[in-house]
């Protein structure tokens, strides 16, 4: 994936973003390596990504920009988005095979670190949008750990 990704967040300054080494696996198109990252990352902590994404700006701040920065980041975002919902679908499969294999606990592991990277994505701080799919990953990881059994 040769697709520049900004990542975003909130938290101490010149932290390591929590997204970034499964982000830069996924890019590089490693997508074990991706899926390990994700699911032994702490979703709690901040920041989730860099400062400088636009998965970070909230609503007040989309006000502020002008009609060519708005298109410009609407796009970014868009491409951003569409990034973490093909990884989130990544962890998903790998959570239904390890399931499908009787690895109930591995998949477990996997429906949790996508519930808790959701609520993590729902943060207030965050735009609407990003929160929206926030709460769907959140909620599809939910109802794959039911089956799974808790």
């Amino acid at each position: 994936m040769a697709v520049a990704i900004l990542l975003a967040g909130c938290g101490k300054k010149g932290a390591t973003p929590v997204a970034q080494a499964t982000i830069t696996a996924w890019q590089e198109g490693d997508t074990a390596r991706a899926v390990s990252n994700f699911v032994a990352a702490d979703w709690s902590a901040r920041p989730l990504f860099a400062s400088d994404s636009t998965l970070s700006i909230t609503e007040d701040q989309v006000r502020s920009f002008s009609e060519a920065d708005s298109k410009k980041k609407a796009k970014d975002l868009g491409l951003q988005l569409d990034l973490l919902k093909k990884l989130a679908a990544a962890i998903t499969q790998a959570g239904t095979n390890s399931a499908a294999h009787g690895d109930f606990a591995q998949a477990r592991k996997y429906f949790m670190s996508l519930g808790q990277f959701g609520a993590a994505m729902n943060d207030p701080g965050h735009m609407k949008l990003v929160q929206m799919v926030g709460m769907t990953i959140k909620k599809n990881a939910d109802i794959e750990l039911a089956k799974v059994g808790q």
